[in-house]
């Protein structure tokens, strides 16, 4: 009889369970995801995987970097690269219309250790067409190309899912000279306005 009465008790709370709430509409209608992210204005969490190559069409710069031969290609940097790989909120990023340019790069030595630093813009593409641009810095130590920076995002480049974003990105990533790769992972958040 026991076994009986928890058995009718546990179907009774199934049924109230699955039946329909007619004090509360709890449904989406109305509900556009398009808005969804500007209705919060907290920051959500982002994180990219990406790497970069040589956009061979634009101009090389030579290295601020004394000491190198001008006459070896191996002295220049290319002033824009391509990039592809993967973001949250972005899926797979577009290398036909995401990159970084590189504006501006200044040889430093710091407590006896060789540095580059590099700064410019860029923009990121996911595959669906939403972007972003932002603006970007990088301080490479030269002996073994490892490097941190910063991704800013600029506001009002959004478009999309990241129309009205803002955001902060940490960025580590390793340049890999020998086979003109450069990839990294940002993370960070982005937030709405």
């Amino acid at each position: 009889m026991k076994a009986l009465i928890v058995f009718l008790a546990i179907g009774m709370f199934l049924f109230a369970g699955c039946s329909e709430d007619v004090f509360f509409n709890e449904g989406l209608d109305g509900f556009e995801m398009k808005n969804a992210p500007s209705r919060a204005n907290v920051p959500i969490p982002f994180k990219s995987d990406g790497c970069a190559v040589r956009d061979m069409e634009a101009p090389f710069l030579l290295l601020p970097i004394p000491g190198l031969d001008p006459e070896d290609p191996n002295s220049y940097s290319a002033s824009r690269m391509i990039v592809s790989g993967t973001g949250t909120h972005l899926g797979r990023i577009n290398p036909e219309t995401s990159y970084y340019t590189v504006e501006a790069m200044q040889f430093l030595i710091e407590a006896g250790h060789p540095f580059l630093i590099q700064s410019g813009t860029a923009k990121m593409t996911g595959a669906n067409g939403d972007s972003f641009e932002f603006t970007w810095w990088a301080k490479i130590s030269l002996p073994d190309r490892n490097y941190t920076g910063e991704f800013e995002i600029i506001p009002g480049t959004g478009t999309g899912k990241f129309l009205g974003c803002s955001g902060l990105l940490d960025v580590v990533g390793k340049a890999d000279p020998v086979e003109h790769i450069n990839c990294w992972t940002s993370e960070g958040y982005i937030q709405y306005n």
